[in-house]
């Protein structure tokens, strides 16, 4: 509890995956072990953990998405006890949108998205930066099965992300976890692909 964060080692591990996953490779299977831990526990000590629990979402998204290791299950408990235990801190709730959408679990956001995601989304939406309406417009887009409007949120999302991330409104696990949300969730494809993927758009946009 009082040790390094585990977030932030999630994070570090993230980046040097997007830059060069085979070196990030050792450092993830070092977190693995207890970021699988932290899916199978139902202590109730682990509830408050916010920062454990976001870490083992963010190192288990990333093992699937790098096509190294399959989560199975673990991901359902610890997003279970973000869902139920809310924090008041705007970067707990804002990455617990993301690891939610990221799962497809997006119903059950209204009190952190202060919006009704079971609304049905606006494909003339438009998006100044701001991520909140990102989250709450791809939530709306699971909840409806609408892959072709969620690519303007996506793409103001992917755009605006150096910027977010220069000012700590955004991290590389965020990043990871809003394309997950596009492209497996919505988009159907394979989890073991999106790393590479994202990498190619990171790419391709310069």
């Amino acid at each position: 509890m009082f040790g390094p964060s585990f977030g932030h080692a999630a994070e570090m591990v993230t980046l040097a995956a997007v830059l060069d996953p085979p070196s990030a490779r050792p450092a993830l299977d070092q977190l693995l072990g207890p970021a699988r831990d932290i899916g199978r526990s139902d202590a109730p000590g682990v509830d408050h953990l916010w920062d454990q629990n976001l870490g083992a979402l963010a190192v288990l998204t990333l093992a699937e998405t790098a096509g190294w290791d399959a989560p199975g299950d673990l991901t359902a408990r610890p997003l279970d006890r973000l869902l139920r235990t809310p924090s008041s801190a705007p970067d707990v709730i804002r990455r617990t949108i993301w690891a939610s959408l990221a799962q497809g679990r997006a119903d059950g956001l209204a009190e952190y998205l202060r919006e009704d995601p079971t609304r049905t989304p606006d494909p003339g939406a438009k998006f100044t930066g701001a991520v909140q309406p990102v989250q709450a417009h791809l939530a709306r887009c699971i909840v409806a099965g609408d892959a072709p409007a969620a690519e303007p949120a996506w793409r103001a999302y992917f755009e605006g992300f150096a910027i977010s991330l220069s000012v700590a409104e955004t991290t590389w696990c965020e990043l990871l976890w809003a394309a997950r949300a596009v492209r497996v969730v919505l988009g159907g494809a394979a989890p073991d692909g999106v790393l590479a993927w994202l990498r190619a758009e990171i790419a391709a946009a310069g």
